[in-house]
């Protein structure tokens, strides 16, 4: 999956100017999440790592980063519960 793309088709981006600086929001959030997390995620086939990246990337776009923990505070909870299961059956 291209994150740049998906990230330019959430956030209305159509112009290629702005790359660089969305591929530094992408990998920001890419860390932020694997810092929650707990683990390194597969953003290539985790559908749900994947989904939560790009809305991250969306509030950071937005200038409401600080807000995107409280509005999705369930759903970075069952990521890090399914994290550490998915941890849990590689040992």
């Amino acid at each position: 999956m291209d994150l740049l793309s998906e990230l330019k088709r959430k956030t209305g981006v159509s112009w290629d100017s702005d790359d660089d600086y969305l591929q530094g929001i992408i990998g920001r959030a890419k860390e932020w999440l694997q810092q929650k997390a707990g683990i390194e995620l597969d953003f290539d086939q985790n559908y749900f790592a994947i989904f939560l990246l790009i809305e991250r990337c969306f509030y950071v776009f937005n200038n409401a980063a600080n807000e995107f923990e409280e509005n999705y505070k369930r759903d970075i909870l069952f990521l890090i519960l399914s994290s550490a299961e998915a941890d849990d059956d590689q040992i």
